[in-house]
């Protein structure tokens, strides 16, 4: 059988391109952070119950559409996050359905030392309350919540909510925004004009979807008292041509 020399150099060709080493793989894009922003390793967190310094639960439940913010410290840095939750919080003071949670890890601590460390926590808390109530006043804000409602903290004395959010320096304070689907929207170690926005952009996202369920619903409301009406109407005319 006679050989086509054209056709012979196309199959060397065609199985030089397929044992040809492949093409490196696409690297993903690496996230552009801001001054203060970290890497987001996690963006889903798995709901959970919230209990603070005096036995009170905030269920998850409950917890359904707030935006949350998680500030993690321990005795060395939880001063210097609380402060950057009071700044976050006067960039938005007016927003509904807030949430500050203060995570305290105290898993250094042994279990036989839980009641002294729970007190100063307490004693620590509660003046953090108390000179925020006073500054809040000096600079004339108005309002008709509870700042121990809005501010929950919580012991971690075993750890595991930083190892849920996957942190690994602890010698600093985090700050993670969760929306109100609980999906990170962003990691911040230091208080900035970045982390103020990227929370008014979430509260905006969040008071948007709102004002579209609202209008939505009142729309299917409108749909079927005009449709009631429509029968009343029609039912009426029958009953003069019957």
């Amino acid at each position: 059988m006679t050989r086509n020399p054209l056709f012979a150099l196309f199959v060397a060709l065609f199985v030089f391109a397929c044992t040809a080493a492949p093409a490196a793989a696409a690297q993903p894009a690496e996230q552009t952070l801001g001054p203060g922003q970290a890497p987001v390793s996690i963006t889903a967190i798995p709901r959970f119950d919230i209990k603070d310094l005096y036995g009170r639960i905030v269920s998850a439940q409950d917890l359904d559409g707030w935006i949350v913010l998680y500030c993690f410290g321990n005795e060395d840095t939880a001063e210097l996050g609380i402060s950057w939750l009071k700044k976050l919080t006067l960039d938005h003071f007016n927003a509904q359905g807030i949430l500050y949670v203060i995570v305290a890890d105290t898993s250094k601590y042994h279990k036989a030392l839980f009641p002294m460390v729970k007190k100063k926590a307490k004693s620590a808390y509660e003046e953090n309350l108390a000179n925020y109530t006073k500054e809040l006043e000096e600079k004339g804000y108005n309002y008709d919540f509870k700042l121990e409602d809005r501010y929950v903290m919580t012991l971690d004395t075993a750890a595991k909510v930083f190892d849920l959010f996957q942190i690994k320096d602890r010698g600093i304070p985090h700050i993670f925004m969760l929306d109100g689907a609980h999906t990170v929207r962003g990691h911040f170690t230091e208080y900035n004009q970045d982390a103020a926005k990227l929370l008014g952009d979430i509260i905006a996202e969040r008071d948007a979807k709102k004002l579209a369920e609202q209008y939505q619903l009142s729309m299917q409301v409108r749909k079927r008292q005009m449709w009631k009406r429509y029968a009343i109407i029609g039912g009426a005319a029958w009953l003069l041509l019957k």
